[in-house]
């Protein structure tokens, strides 16, 4: 059976996810934070992949320490999410105290828009929803809809980054509206 856990992360008060199950001992992660606590909370089970719903400084800022522990598991975004890994400019960590560049041993896989991934027993629907970022995803797991910055309940999608596209963000809003059918909402920030 599939559960979840979530922390509230200390940079910007973004949210990590951890989807696990308790029947297989695995477990995937929805964004990257504070990797000590992060690491804590998978401690019980077998980490399967991550995900990022973007790859903005705040959502991908423990990927690196977190692959030191699990180097060989795989990291999901699109395209654009791949390369913005490698850029501090795209990825908004140039504007921090650490500059964030991916490891090159770093294994990642590229998703397309409106795809289905099978992680243990787990299928994962995911598909693209640009506008906060061109690197945005959301990610349906079981009864939960993992949506980043994309969509946080309450609040206006932010589009004023250089790769913010405030058009884009409004087909995105009806696409993830549509897909959010009784799942329950789980966005980037508290």
């Amino acid at each position: 059976m599939l559960h979840l856990f979530s922390h509230v992360n200390t940079v910007f008060r973004s949210v990590s996810y951890i989807v696990y199950d308790d029947v297989i001992n695995d477990c995937v992660i929805i964004d990257v934070g504070d990797t000590k606590e992060i690491l804590d909370i998978i401690a019980p089970f077998k980490l399967k992949t991550i995900l990022l719903t973007h790859v903005h400084y705040d959502h991908i800022y423990g990927l690196n320490e977190l692959l030191a522990f699990h180097p060989t598991v795989p990291v999901y975004t699109n395209e654009f999410g791949s390369k913005s890994l490698y850029s501090p400019s795209d990825n908004l960590s140039a504007y921090h105290e650490n500059e964030m560049i991916l490891s090159s041993k770093a294994k990642i896989c590229v998703l397309k828009d409106d795809v289905r991934v099978n992680i243990g027993n787990t299928e994962i629907r995911a598909f693209a929803t640009p506008g906060h970022d061109w690197s945005c995803m959301c990610y349906s797991i079981g009864e939960w809809l993992f949506t980043g910055d994309a969509y946080i309940p309450g609040k206006k999608v932010f589009t004023k980054l250089q790769n913010g596209n405030a058009q884009e963000a409004l087909k995105s809003l009806d696409k993830i509206k549509n897909n959010s059918m009784d799942k329950i909402i789980c966005p980037g920030h508290e």
